[in-house]
């Protein structure tokens, strides 16, 4: 019996394999024939597995290829409505009194034209009038999806169910492995490291395991940090007696002759001397510095903006005004710009001049925004400050008494022309102030120069320079050039290295840095 059956089991395999290859003897022959390809209509070409075949165009395959819609009462829920879109044109709000607009506004750069244009033209909003008739549009989504959701009974499916038994067996497999642990003797080397149940727990670290935005940390590293310090720390120093101070001053004259007769005559003339210097001092003194602190309300009135706008509201304008600051976040923060804004802010910060021959020891330098090298080509771009006019073709840095390496701390914002060239540039002039004017000898003696180019490959030149600093004037066409260029025939400090540091940031919403 098992032999015979195994027999007819392999003529049968046999008789298959026949069969199966005489097929595809069959098929090979069939399609390879030249009878066949005349029945198909012509010669055989095969079709190359590697020709590329051009994408579909969707948009001309639907416009030539229209679907027929029949007529009837659901006609409309089949079709695009025609009166859908509506289109409306608002108003752009400016924010100041004054539209934010360039002086040049005749004669500008393609780019800052269109860049003006995003600005200043009327909003178009484009209105779907059949939009809440959609199953998808819903003003709060979000909070109607968790109301709906919390009045839903929980649905259990079958895959739920069978993993439950799973989830059985692994705990019934954790209680297993608990259970030979409790039985290893209390002597042992593997009960001293897993005794875990008489073990006493560690303390938890909260918010170990939490992701805290790095503004968060800051904030609560900030509040740890203010905590047990005094609220009012300068107010524990005594306020200056004003009254300290003018009748010392008036009657400095007035004692001179009690001081001079107290004194041995040797030391007469060192307190004559000190009295003029006191003089000179006094004499340059400027008006007292008032600071008030206040918080800021939500709509503060009679505001001035960066660029010196009157910020709306802005009733009268005979009121004395309160002048926005500029902010210049510590990381960068990418929002889109919505009006016209186009600042410099120059930063001086150090001068090197130890190597500089000749007497240079009171030094200021002064800063001017050339559009070229003529001197008659300084702008008016820079901001006065309060005491002075409201805008300025130069400012100075203080000067440093007796000091050949000063540091600075001053800040110049400028208005940067919309139209800015290759010929723009910043002039940085170092001089030597006298301070006891001589008859014949000039207040202030210039004693280096050097510049700042701020355009170059289309692009403004922002951030912290090194610059070299020539003892002459620079040459003709210098502006175009970096004052990194050995120029010919020209004489710098300390070797051409750099000498002078200086920052520059700009905030502009038409030129790119």
């Amino acid at each position: 019996m098992t032999s015979s059956a195994c027999e007819r089991r392999a003529f049968a395999h046999k008789i298959n394999r026949t069969i199966a290859a005489e097929v595809r003897k069959q098929v090979t022959r069939d399609y390879g024939s030249p009878q066949l390809s005349k029945k198909r209509g012509g010669a055989h070409h095969p079709l190359p597995l590697t020709e590329v075949v051009e994408p579909l165009d969707f948009e001309e395959y639907v416009s030539s290829h229209a679907p027929g819609v029949e007529a009837g009462p659901l006609r409309q829920l089949m079709e695009f409505p025609q009166d859908d879109l509506e289109l409306l044109q608002l108003d752009k709000e400016c924010t100041t009194l004054e539209p934010p607009l360039p002086e040049e506004e005749d004669s500008l750069d393609p780019r800052v034209r269109d860049a003006l244009a995003v600005y200043t033209d009327d909003w178009l909003v484009i209105h779907r009038k059949f939009q809440h008739y959609s199953t998808t549009y819903t003003p709060h989504n979000s909070e109607r999806q968790r109301e709906r959701q919390r009045g839903l009974v929980k649905q259990t499916f079958e895959l739920d169910e069978s993993a439950a038994p799973d989830r059985q067996d692994d705990q019934d497999d954790s209680k297993r492995r608990s259970v030979s642990l409790d039985e290893t003797p209390r002597g042992s080397w593997a009960s001293s490291i897993f005794d875990l149940k008489n073990s006493s727990p560690d303390a938890l670290l909260p918010s170990v395991l939490e992701r805290t935005a790095a503004e968060d940390m800051d904030h609560k590293n900030t509040e740890a940090r203010s905590q047990g310090r005094h609220s009012d720390l300068l107010g524990l120093y005594p306020p200056p007696d004003e009254v300290c101070v003018k009748k010392g001053l008036g009657s400095l004259s007035s004692t001179e002759h009690t001081l001079t007769s107290l004194v041995p005559p040797q030391h007469k003339e060192k307190l004559e001397k000190l009295r003029l210097q006191a003089e000179q001092a006094c004499s340059r003194l400027g008006p007292q510095l008032k600071i008030d602190i206040s918080p800021a309300p939500d709509s503060p009135l009679y505001c001035l903006s960066p660029e010196l706008l009157h910020v709306k509201p802005y009733p009268d304008l005979r009121v004395r005004p309160t002048k926005e600051v500029l902010e210049f976040p510590a990381r960068n923060v990418y929002t889109p710009h919505t009006t016209y804004r186009n600042l410099l802010y120059v930063y001086p910060q150090s001068l090197n001049f130890s190597s500089r021959q000749g007497s240079v020891r009171n030094i200021a330098v002064k800063v001017q925004f050339m559009a070229a090298e003529d001197p008659s080509q300084a702008l008016p771009v820079i901001f006065g400050k309060s005491s002075c006019a409201e805008f300025m073709k130069e400012a100075y840095t203080p000067i440093i008494y007796h000091n050949k390496s000063p540091e600075f701390y001053e800040e110049m914002k400028m208005k940067i022309p919309a139209n800015l060239t290759d010929n723009h540039h910043l002039l940085f002039t170092f001089y030597h102030i006298s301070c006891q004017p001589k008859q014949n000898t000039p207040l202030e003696t210039p004693v280096g120069y050097t510049w700042i180019p701020l355009m170059q490959h289309g692009r403004l030149r922002t951030g912290s320079f090194s610059l070299p600093v020539s003892v002459e004037k620079p040459p003709p066409s210098y502006s175009v050039l970096t004052p990194d260029v050995q120029l010919p025939g020209m004489k710098w400090v300390d070797n051409h290295k750099g000498v002078f540091n200086v920052e520059v940031t700009a905030a502009s919403s038409v030129l790119t840095q």
